[in-house]
């Protein structure tokens, strides 16, 4: 348990100081009175994932969002104080799962799913608790006990709602393809979950250089070369670069290298349509199946023999060229990525199992030129991190073909900060594909689709609709998740027939997405007091679902000709943020939009925190330090390092090792660590015109104390790496003056590492002169 605010016997100016000032809640409330009705400035929070303690990575963004905040309520701004957490989705199911001991799919199921989504909200209830509790720690000001919390059923219900609008446009569809696969979860996995340079590893596999003998030329052949063998036993083609030179030599067609010596040189296209034997056409899933040589522009060139083999069943590319060229496609693997019936001796292997016996086997059958390893860079699961696979599965999708203008122009009316981040959005945009929405998991947004054999689809979107069609089992339910929502049959509005609901959840984004419009009442008849605290949310917060009139004031940039700051992570930005493929898209899609004379609203970017090393601070890796952190600006990355200033040996100690254990080892490091200052971070609040900005931005800084005794420190630390040592002893306090504060922040002055004293300092950053004056910021 969190301990009490400490006393600072070492620090008598700050004790004296924080004894003086620091009354949170009282300072709060007054600011919040003085300023209601005054000028607004909307604020809508990311949510965090109550799922674990928070690290100094959610730290950072967190104090980045209170010195909005706090600056915006020093001029007299009238603001809503709502904190999110997101709350459902592959993320909590994980941490579940390894809390039970569970490693499967199968096993969720014989635990049972009902028993499964009660201790996944057991461990949202814990982990909101903790991280609430870390933020007041924190001083971060926010009005708790009002959370928004996403897997509420009115959260759902809007994504509903959302989902029947994509219906009737005809953006959703079923669709049949290659998608990338975690055989651990069992699910497919979105390009937003994928992105970030921390969902790849450099990873050890074979590469094999593989000969395919050609069906009518005796004695000739073409070599491949593949790092995935488990495709093999899959493949029915092999695809050529057309217009590259291809050369015979020792009776084997690979790619012709300039100046090299061959019995015979022909371009790609001479290749195309030549049949030939594969390695495992003998296998009975491989009956009746035609091998040959196909066109493909994008076969790479730099590496290899210049020939891909192609296998539809285990690869995104190879998929789409079985489309255009009527291939036929073998899906080799089950959900848990072992070999299906029908693939002789493989049968039953997981890929990795069946790698040396599917080298032995082409080695016996005399195809194996050449067999070794390589690392390279391969996708892994974003929450569990097993490698990826490929595999063909029937997944539900919102077309964004005909969204992809409109979120362009949507991206044109965003200020962003920094302003080059604007076209890494509009690429991001650009090349975006499908959206898959459904993951086949079990503690998630429930899908509202009830697909009928007549070819109907039905899409509920409310809880009322549900009940008016239902033909039983809403007696059992409780709220609107897996099992009791699979328990609901309704009827089919076109042939009146029984149907039920596809046992598929949704991807996590579009929880957050709707939140802009969930959280403040969007076309809500009347406002509803603790209407978001429904279905599993319901107890754990006291939140109100306001009216639509309520939306029309708060929602950013509608009203007031200005710029209300969303804080993104920069990998966030390029896919898996409620300001990234989610929050973009719906607004569109429900005609929710502002008006366009104006930014829609502004959006700050932030770079990840990371060591000195430039390794990124995450919990699963042990490198999500409690108490060091340095201040760049927030498009830069944030970097660790030890005390006020510390030796790079000791941050090094502390970032590439497991903290508790590099603290047993170094009892000076961990005295050091006991007077440690986080700068929390540094921003510039935006200016509203050109020309002001000129004038000079001005900054905001703060500085929140982290005081410890060593034995203190050690003991907290060891607790978990990811845990707030000590509460901050002075965080930034507001006064309030006429219209707004004007001694705004107390700054600590943090002493020499290992020990010192550290005085609070009244710090009087200029603020906004008289409302009715000319120069406000």
């Amino acid at each position: 348990m969190f301990k009490p605010l400490p006393s600072v016997p070492d620090h008598p100016a700050l004790e004296r100081e924080v004894l003086e000032r620091w009354d949170e809640e009282r300072t709060f409330e007054r600011l919040r009175e003085q300023n209601a009705g005054g000028r607004r400035f909307s604020f809508i929070d990311g949510p965090l994932t109550a799922n674990n303690p928070m690290g100094v990575h959610h730290a950072w963004g967190r104090t980045l969002k209170d010195v909005f905040q706090r600056y915006n309520a020093a001029r007299g701004h009238d603001e809503r104080y709502q904190n999110g957490f997101d709350c459902q989705g592959l993320w909590v199911e994980v941490e579940v799962e390894k809390e039970l001991g569970l490693n499967s799919k199968r096993e969720i199921e014989e635990y049972g799913i009902a028993e499964f989504a009660q201790r996944c909200k057991e461990r949202v209830a814990r982990f909101v608790g903790v991280m609430t509790e870390q933020s007041k720690r924190l001083g971060m000001w926010m009005d708790w006990g009002n959370d928004y919390l996403t897997f509420s059923d009115t959260n759902i219900e809007y994504i509903w709602r959302f989902l029947k609008e994509c219906r009737a446009r005809e953006w959703l569809y079923k669709g049949h393809r290659s998608t990338q696969w975690c055989p651990r979860c069992g699910t497919s996995l979105s390009q937003h979950e994928q992105a970030g340079e921390e969902n790849y590893r450099e990873l050890e596999h074979p590469s094999l250089y593989v000969r395919f003998p050609l069906a009518d030329r005796e004695g000739e052949s073409f070599v491949v070369w593949t790092t995935t063998p488990w495709t093999l036993p899959a493949n029915v083609a092999a695809a050529v670069k057309p217009d590259a030179e291809y050369g015979l030599r020792d009776g084997g067609w690979r790619l012709a290298e300039e100046g090299g010596e061959y019995d015979n040189v022909v371009s790609g296209e001479d290749l195309v349509g030549l049949e030939y034997h594969a390695p495992f056409e003998d296998l009975p899933a491989q009956e009746g199946v035609p091998h040959r040589i196909i066109p493909w522009d994008e076969v790479a060139l730099d590496e290899g023999t210049g020939i891909v083999h192609i296998a539809p069943g285990a690869g995104g590319d190879d998929f789409q060229l079985s489309r255009v060229h009527g291939l036929p496609v073998l899906a080799p693997i089950d959900e848990s990525g072992r070999f299906l019936p029908g693939y002789g001796p493989f049968e039953g292997l997981s890929t990795d199992e069946a790698a040396e016996p599917i080298v032995a086997a082409l080695e016996e059958r005399g195809v194996l030129v050449e067999a070794g390893t390589i690392v390279h860079r391969y996708p892994i699961c974003w929450r569990c991190k097993t490698p990826l696979v490929f595999r063909v599965v029937d997944d539900w999708f919102i077309r964004i073909e005909d969204l992809r203008q409109p979120l362009l122009d949507a991206n044109d009316e965003v200020a962003w900060t920094p302003p080059n981040y604007k076209k890494r959005m509009d690429d991001w945009l650009r090349n975006m594909d499908d959206w898959n929405i459904s993951r086949k998991r079990y503690f998630g947004l429930p899908l509202p689709f009830y697909p009928c054999e007549c070819g109907e689809l039905n899409v509920i979107g409310s809880r009322a609709e549900l009940e008016q069609r239902a033909t039983g089992g809403l007696d059992q339910l409780q709220e609107l998740h897996r099992p009791w929502i699979d328990e609901v049959a309704i009827r089919c509005s076109s042939c009146n027939e029984e149907v039920r609901r596809i046992p598929e959840v949704g991807d996590a984004w579009l929880d957050a997405g709707i939140v802009p419009l969930s959280t403040m009442g969007w076309q809500s008849p009347e406002r509803v007091p603790h209407g978001y605290g429904t279905g599993a949310a319901h107890g754990l917060t006291g939140a109100d679902l306001p009216d639509h009139a309520y939306w029309e004031q708060w929602f950013p940039g509608l009203r007031e000709p200005r710029a209300d700051p969303p804080l993104v992570l920069l990998d966030q930005r390029d896919g898996d943020d409620d300001d990234g493929p989610a929050a973009v898209p719906v607004g569109p899609h429900l005609r929710a939009r502002p008006r366009r004379d104006r930014p829609r609203d502004a959006q700050v970017d932030r770079q990840r925190d990371r060591g000195e090393r430039g390794l990124r601070a995450h919990g699963r890796r042990h490198r999500a330090l409690a108490v060091l952190c340095a201040e760049p600006e927030p498009e830069h990355q944030l970097r660790l390092r030890a005390g006020g200033g510390g030796e790079a040996a000791a941050a090094d100690a502390l970032e590439l090792g497991r903290l508790p254990r590099h603290l047993r080892e170094h009892r000076g490091l961990a005295a050091e660590v006991g007077c440690t200052t986080l700068v929390a971070a540094r921003t510039r609040p935006l200016a509203r015109r050109p020309h002001r900005a000129a004038r000079g931005r001005r900054r905001v800084r703060v500085r929140a104390q982290l005081d410890a005794r060593a034995d203190d420190g050690l003991r907290e630390l060891r607790r978990g790496p990811l845990q707030l040592v000590h509460p901050p002893v002075a965080p930034p306090v507001l006064g309030w003056g006429a219209r707004g504060a004007r001694d705004a922040l107390v700054v600590a002055r943090p002493g020499a590492a290992g020990g010192g004293a550290a005085d609070a300092v009244p710090h009087r950053p200029p603020l906004a002169r008289a409302r009715s004056g000319r120069g406000r910021a």
